[in-house]
This record gives C-alpha cells, structure tokens and sequence, in this order.
C-alpha cells in the first residue's frame, strides 16, 4: 500500500463528503514566537458533535460497526491493514492532507496504555514505505489529548515549522514551551523499532 494510494483513497473520501478537510486553516503564533495554534473551521464540527452526543467514532455511531471493545466507528474510512494487529483508517475532522490513524485490530487496547514494540514496529513499517516524510504522534490518555479510548496512534504530512523542526540541524537549539517535553536526538545508523522503545521508556522515567 503505497502513498499514492492512500492519497487516493483520501481524496475520494473528502470528495464524497465522508471525510472532512479543507486547507483553509489558519496558523496563529503566540505573541513571544514559541506557542502556535492552528484553526480550522472543520474542528468546531467536532466539537459540537462531541458536546451534544458524547463520544463518537468516525462515521456513523452503529454498533456493529464498531470492533468489539471500540468506541472508534472506522467503517467506511478504512484504507487497508498494515498487519494482523493493526489497520489503517482516514480521521474523520482532518488536520492534514492526508490525516491518518493507525488503529489496533484489538478493540480492547486502550490510549490511556503506553507504547509497546508492536506499535512501534508497526508505525516504522508505514512511515518506511511512505515516499514523503511524515510525522507520527501518540495522544495519551485525556491528559495528552486524546478523545478516544481505543488505542490509535495518528500519522500527517511533517509540517514546515514544526515544533521539534530543531532536531534536524546539528546546532539547533529547542524552543521555549509552555509545557515540559522532552526529546533525543536520535543516530540514523543506530535506529531500530527496539532501540526507539528504549529511547521511549527512557524519557518516560
């Protein structure tokens, strides 16, 4: 499953209406240069939908197409399966083009669980065969973001300007945030799915 084709398969998901997206988003940077936000109307959708009838999934809110143990509804939005442990899926309010999950096979993974080798093994797998450069990230549990419970981790284009866009040159020196983070810069000789689950547990501690 090449990226091409899941370009396609975005497309033709935006274009029937399924998917919501458009590139009017707006960037507005903090007034000390370190904080952005980014708006989109399409977001607000969300967030209605989420006020007046709880927790939904993409799509429809029938149970039964919903994964035994998921509160993701993914029928219709799915684009293929990575492996027999996890599929991937078009977000239905998209930041990005394309904007994409990678959702467990396993309804009953939770996002509140932290990252294990399976999951890094399967986002390597896709960003590895992918022709562009993408970002992925994982909103862990409410405190990180996340609004759903069934494990999933989220995969975008690698915007310009990124937050961590620093990593890239060998001087470059991490912005100010508001919030604590933390990063490693990582040696692309020595990089394997199990020494990036090192790196993970490590800067958890």
């Amino acid at each position: 499953m090449n990226e091409s084709f899941v370009l396609s398969e975005f497309d033709r998901l935006v274009n029937s209406g399924t998917v919501i997206y458009n590139d009017k988003g707006e960037i507005i940077e903090h007034i000390d240069g370190d904080f952005k936000v980014y708006l989109t109307p399409y977001l607000n959708i969300q967030q209605a939908n989420d006020s007046a009838e709880g927790p939904r999934g993409n799509g429809t809110d029938e149970l039964d197409h919903k994964r035994e143990g998921s509160d993701i509804s993914t029928h219709g939005f799915e684009t293929g399966g990575i492996s027999t442990s996890y599929f991937l899926v078009a977000n239905k309010f998209c930041r990005a083009r394309p904007h994409l999950m990678l959702v467990t096979s396993d309804g009953y993974q939770r996002q509140y669980e932290g990252l294990n080798l399976k999951d890094i093994k399967s986002v390597w797998f896709r960003l590895s065969a992918l022709d562009t450069e993408y970002v992925a990230f994982y909103n862990c549990g409410q405190d990180g973001g996340c609004s759903r419970l069934h494990e999933h981790l989220q995969l975008i284009p690698t915007p310009p300007n990124l937050f961590a866009s620093f990593l890239d040159s060998e001087d470059g020196q991490p912005p100010q945030g508001l919030f604590e983070w933390f990063y490693h810069r990582l040696n692309p000789h020595d990089s394997t799915p199990e020494r990036l689950l090192d790196i993970y547990y490590h800067l958890l501690e």
